[in-house]
């Protein structure tokens, strides 16, 4: 995705429907490795509901489990989460709120995707 002169990759929520970890790890490098391959100086975000864990939950903590084996097994990369998609993506709130993070003004966005939902259609 083109936003004015930034641009994005996201990786598809869609796919998987309830990755794990691994999972989630694997796609950020993937993913990082596209980018790179784009002429993109990759900075991974893994977003979530919870900034840094500021909301404990079972899913907040698959991805955080995902971003320390990214970091693990590619040391190379900027990665950081878990992260709400506006602190991924804003310099000021990440400067601001989360000073300590790796990744500021992220542009590649790793979404985790719970279940399946369910459509009504009425």
């Amino acid at each position: 995705m083109i936003v004015e002169d930034r641009v994005y990759l996201f990786t598809d929520a869609t796919v998987n429907i309830e990755p794990t970890s691994e999972d989630l790890a694997e796609i950020a490098c993937l993913a990082a490795d596209y980018a790179a391959k784009l002429e993109i100086e990759p900075r991974v975000a893994f977003l979530s509901f919870s900034n840094f864990g500021s909301t404990p939950h079972p899913l907040s903590e698959k991805v955080r489990r995902a971003v320390q084996l990214t970091k693990e097994r590619r040391p190379d990369l900027k990665v950081d989460g878990e992260m709400q998609a506006d602190t991924a993506v804003v310099p000021e709130l990440m400067d601001e709120r989360y000073p300590f993070s790796a990744v500021k003004d992220a542009n590649v966005l790793v979404f985790r995707r719970s279940r399946p939902r369910t459509l009504l259609i009425s």
